[in-house]
């Protein structure tokens, strides 16, 4: 988020995706790119968030609920 947060002027008004990914290893041994997380959140609401004081798990999921219109993750996560 710090780069991000610099760059106002190319980024106001726009959506901020984010996307996790993952290697997971199939049971015949191959690896291949998988997406496990994405989510969307608007700049201008990006910059209100105290992102440096979000430091554990409780603070990472109410910062989710709170600022993001949704949260996917891929259904072979748990996220509890």
């Amino acid at each position: 988020m710090p780069i991000i947060l610099t760059h106002s002027e190319e980024l106001s008004g726009k959506n901020i995706v984010f996307t996790g990914s993952s290697i997971p290893v199939n049971v015949d041994e191959t690896c291949t790119m998988m997406k496990i997380f994405h989510t969307e959140i608007i700049y201008d609401v990006a910059t209100q968030i105290d992102w440096i004081n979000c430091t554990n798990a409780t603070d990472r999921t109410q910062l989710l609920t709170d600022n993001f219109e949704y949260v996917w993750w891929d259904s072979r996560i748990n996220t509890d």
